[in-house]
Order: structure tokens, then C-alpha cells, then sequence
């Protein structure tokens, strides 16, 4: 009877577990043969044709021979636009050996704007202030590239209740303080067109192109919100006679994009092209390549002002054989060493110069004889005269 029992309790334990194995567990494991795949690699997905080709990038090997030329891109003037905004630009400028450097802390600006070949300022809504608009006057007068962009849907809307100030840092009214010497300036207000546009009445179609570097091979360009041009002296971009502005309410051909007389500054009443995807829209694309090429042309010749960026290679600073070192001009020595290292430049000692670096000779009016040979290359001299320095060479 006890053995009994024992069995029956067994069996009550073990005919679950027997009957759950049996249930979930039926047979030997075989494993499932593999899934076959596409060969994602192999894949190339349809791509949509545009209606210009862009232009052909440059061999890489043309590329690495380029001289790098450098953006500076304006933050800090209260710039309603983000750096992920201006990468439909700047991707492209950097494809073409050019770097792109961010202007973010105002009292470096004027160091920075030295090694600069080209300045870009979007959608600033804090004005310029005078010494800043000076240099960069003079940097577009040294052979310098100013390309500035508003737009009308990135500004301060004037009122009777604006704060004043508002009122005044508007992208329009820091614009023009910058432009003013060049001739150029944006109208304060915003253009639409009734009858011909993209589906909204301010999304302008742009088909009135002037022949220029910077709209070859452009047919069609889709601004999406812009301002005019009320002083143009080398339109680039026109709108249809049928685009009234916002000012007038009359319908009358404006200028959207242009040059000023130098094509050296360049002005554009849109920032909505560059953002995604309407950078892709009609030519929108080929036009941002020109805009990026204008960006990177040939580095500006930097001055002696712009030490020490004025050095591009290794620098040999001439000392007589027969000189002696002072503690003073040791001191120097070694400030303008770590200046140099900052460019990767090393800054050494000769007696005579050396090929292949740029050469730095100090010397005082006293001597200015022992400094006549190396002046003399160069068509230079020194004049003594009360107020004199070094004359230009003569023309």
C-alpha cells in the first residue's frame, strides 16, 4: 500500500512535466536552413534626374594642389540661421579645398578676419559696429570676399509697440550699415507673386538670369521668401514683372541677387534656398555650387598688417654672423616662434637666406644701408625724411 502511494505521487509529479515536454518539445531539433538575402551592397537606388547637371568636381589630386582658401562665418551678431542650415553651402565650398571657420566671439573677430579669404554673414540681426564694418571694408579693398544673406521671414517686425532697439536690429538695417560702401542695399520688406509661383504666393520662380561666373549653367532658381535689392550694380537674379512687393503692392520686376561693381561683394535677399529640400528645387542647387565657388577662389595676398598670417611657408629671420643675441631680442624671437607654431610654421635663424622659406629681416633706419640690397629686389627704399618710411616701388 505504501509503495503505492509512493507511485501515485511520482506519476503526479512527473505526467505534467512529461505531458509539457511532449507538447513544446516534439522531436529532435534540426536547424532551419539560412534566409536568403538581397545583396544590399550591390543595390543602387533610383535617383531622381535634375535639371541641370552639377558641375564636375575637381580630380582630388587638383584639389590637394589648390591653395586653401578660408570662410569665416559670421555668429556673432545675433544671427537668426544654425550651422546645420548653411551646410547645403559650406559642404560644398569645402569640396573645393576651401575651410570653414566660425566667427563666434566678437573681440577675435578682427584676428580672425587676417587669415580669412572670404567672410559670410546670414540672416544678422545686431548691427555691425563701425570698426568691424572698417575692416571689413578694407578686407573686401585687399582682394577679400563679402557674401551677405537676409531674409525677410529671419528679422524683426517693426511696430508701434516694437522696443526701439528691436526696431533697429533688424537683418535689413545690419545689412545695409555693412553694404553701404559697396553700393549695394535691401528693401525692407518681403515679395509674392499672385499669378506665377511655387504653390505659395511668396515662393517666387526666378527665370530672369543675368549672364555671370556665378549663374552659368543656372536656367531656374526657387527663392521661397525674399527680400529686394533697391541698389543692384550687377544683378544676378530678377523676379517676373508680376511680383509686387510688400512695400508697394504694385507689381514691378525686382532684383533678388547681385554683385557690386568690384564682384567682390555679393548680396542675396533669400536664405530659405539653402534649407532642406529646398535646395534641391529647380537649379537651387547649381546656384549654391556657384555661390560656393565665388566663396572659394584664389586666397586673397595677405599684407604685412596681417602678421602673421602674411608667412605661408617656413620663415628664416636674417641675423649678421657677427650680431650679438641681446636678452630683448631673444625674448622676441621666441614670441614670434610660438606666434609661427600656431600656423605650423617654424621660425629659425640664418645668416643668408634660405630657399624655400619666406625671409624676415629686422632692422632700424640707422642701418637702413646693410638693408638696401634686399630692398632694391623689390624696387623699395627708405626715406629718411621727416615722416618717411618706405616708399612705394616706383610705377
Amino acid at each position: 500500500m505504501k509503495l503505492t502511494r509512493i507511485l501515485l505521487a511520482a506519476a503526479v509529479l512527473l505526467v505534467p512535466l512529461a505531458a509539457r515536454t511532449l507538447w513544446f518539445y516534439q522531436g529532435i531539433y534540426t536547424p532551419a536552413q539560412p534566409i536568403l538575402t538581397p545583396d544590399y551592397e550591390s543595390l543602387q537606388p533610383p535617383q531622381s534626374p535634375l535639371s541641370t547637371p552639377l558641375p564636375p568636381s575637381p580630380a582630388s589630386a587638383a584639389v590637394s594642389e589648390r591653395p586653401q582658401t578660408n570662410l569665416l562665418v559670421d555668429f556673432t551678431h545675433g544671427n537668426w540661421v544654425s550651422l546645420k542650415e548653411l551646410e547645403a553651402l559650406t559642404q560644398p565650398f569645402e569640396a573645393l579645398g576651401g575651410r570653414t571657420v566660425l566667427s563666434t566671439d566678437p573681440y577675435t573677430f578682427a584676428e580672425q578676419l587676417k587669415n580669412a579669404d572670404a567672410y559670410l554673414t546670414a540672416a544678422a540681426t545686431i548691427p555691425f559696429t563701425a570698426q568691424e564694418a572698417q575692416l571689413l571694408t578694407s578686407f573686401v579693398q585687399r582682394g577679400g570676399r563679402l557674401a551677405v544673406i537676409c531674409d525677410p521671414t529671419r528679422s524683426y517686425a517693426a511696430s508701434p509697440t516694437t522696443d526701439a532697439l528691436m526696431a533697429l536690429s533688424s537683418c535689413t538695417a545690419s545689412a545695409n550699415l555693412l553694404l553701404q560702401p559697396f553700393d549695394l542695399a535691401f528693401a525692407d520688406d518681403y515679395l509674392y507673386n499672385l499669378e506665377e509661383n511655387d504653390g505659395n504666393f511668396r515662393h517666387l520662380i526666378l527665370t530672369d538670369i543675368q549672364d555671370s561666373p556665378l549663374t552659368q549653367g543656372v536656367q531656374q532658381v526657387i527663392f521661397y521668401a525674399a527680400h529686394s535689392l533697391k541698389s543692384s550694380p550687377q544683378p544676378l537674379l530678377r523676379t517676373s514683372p508680376t511680383t509686387r512687393s510688400s512695400l508697394t503692392d504694385t507689381p514691378a520686376q525686382s532684383v533678388v541677387a547681385s554683385l557690386d561693381a568690384s564682384g567682390q561683394v555679393l548680396a542675396v535677399g533669400d536664405l530659405s534656398f539653402l534649407q532642406t529640400p529646398n535646395n534641391l528645387m529647380a537649379d537651387n542647387q547649381q546656384w549654391i555650387a556657384r555661390i560656393a565657388g565665388f566663396l572659394a577662389s584664389d586666397p586673397r595676398p595677405r599684407t604685412l598688417a596681417e602678421y602673421p598670417y602674411v608667412f605661408q611657408r617656413p620663415v628664416t629671420l636674417l641675423v649678421p654672423a657677427d650680431q650679438t643675441l641681446e636678452k630683448g631680442f631673444i625674448t622676441t624671437l621666441g614670441a614670434a616662434q610660438r606666434q609661427l607654431a600656431l600656423l605650423n610654421l617654424p621660425l629659425t635663424t640664418a645668416a643668408q637666406p634660405v630657399d624655400g622659406s619666406d625671409t624676415l629681416i629686422l632692422g632700424l633706419y640707422q642701418d637702413y644701408e646693410k638693408l638696401a640690397p634686399y630692398l632694391a629686389a623689390f624696387d623699395l627704399e627708405i626715406n629718411l625724411q621727416s615722416g618717411g618710411g618706405i616708399l612705394p616701388p616706383t610705377p
